[in-house]
């Protein structure tokens, strides 16, 4: 665990920094390509290389997954922790092959987050293959003081130094006949528990914590209610707040759909 010096500098840098060229800077997130992009600041692209350079440094005192860019790895922390995050609206789209391979051929990056994939029939009975893809925009304003209040509130859940624990010590079992009935056993439980757990802690109502994930508050609800399949990458935001796997999301009654790989 991070230790509260290192939250310490991190705040007094992002804090140094929120002087009149930088304060106004913001990033807008687009949940569908997983894009963050800078705007505002009196000179937004020195600004923004300002930012980029402390967020990578205090992404470092989280878990950031292996390989992915640190500034956005820290702004997705910001927005999965309700840090001046706001959804402005919610968006949806739906592609077919012709459309991806317009994209394709002109430029265009086509949606980075998996979409689920259905069969329509067309008027002239022939079928076409789409794919679905819902999400949000939303923005953090003020991103140099918003970063520096989340490392104030890091720094104060954090140890003075960081202490290793010392292993668990795990009973041994010498036959399957000596494990305890209750620990053969295991119940998956249902996603209902794992988001209404995170709902009660974060003390936000579904759309809230909707908006805190970055999905919209449709998805949520079809997690929860375990009514049809989402995309992995909305299984996979929802599991790092709610602190499960995404497979402990999957619907248990609903067959798999086919999905774009």
């Amino acid at each position: 665990m991070t230790s509260s010096g290192f939250w310490k500098e991190r705040e007094e840098e992002f804090r140094r920094h929120a002087n009149e060229e930088n304060r106004s800077l913001a990033a807008d997130w687009d949940s569908i390509m997983h894009t963050w992009t800078f705007r505002g600041g009196s000179g937004v692209e020195r600004s923004g290389r300002i930012f980029t350079s402390l967020a990578r440094k205090a992404a470092q005192g989280i878990n950031a997954a292996p390989g992915s860019d640190l500034c956005n790895a820290w702004l997705d922390s910001l927005r999965r922790g309700g840090c001046g995050f706001g959804v402005r609206f919610h968006q949806e789209g739906v592609h077919n092959q012709q459309r991806r391979d317009y994209m394709a051929r002109s430029g265009q990056a086509p949606p980075v987050v998996e979409g689920i994939v259905e069969t329509v029939s067309l008027l002239d009975d022939s079928v076409e293959t789409r794919t679905r893809f819902e999400g949000i925009t939303g923005t953090i304003e003020r991103i140099f003081e918003t970063s520096a209040d989340y490392c104030m509130e890091l720094g104060s859940q954090a140890p003075p130094d960081t202490v290793p624990a010392p292993p668990a010590l795990l009973p041994s079992f010498e036959s399957s006949s000596q494990i305890p009935a209750e620990e053969k056993a295991v119940v998956r439980r249902n996603p209902k528990d794992f988001i209404d757990a995170s709902k009660a802690r974060s003390k936000r109502s579904y759309a809230k914590l909707a908006a805190q994930i970055g999905i919209s508050k449709d998805t949520l609800y079809a997690i929860t209610k375990e009514t049809r399949w989402v995309s992995d990458a909305n299984y996979r935001l929802v599991a790092q707040v709610c602190g499960c796997h995404p497979e402990d999301l999957h619907p248990r009654d609903v067959p798999l759909p086919k999905r774009r790989g």
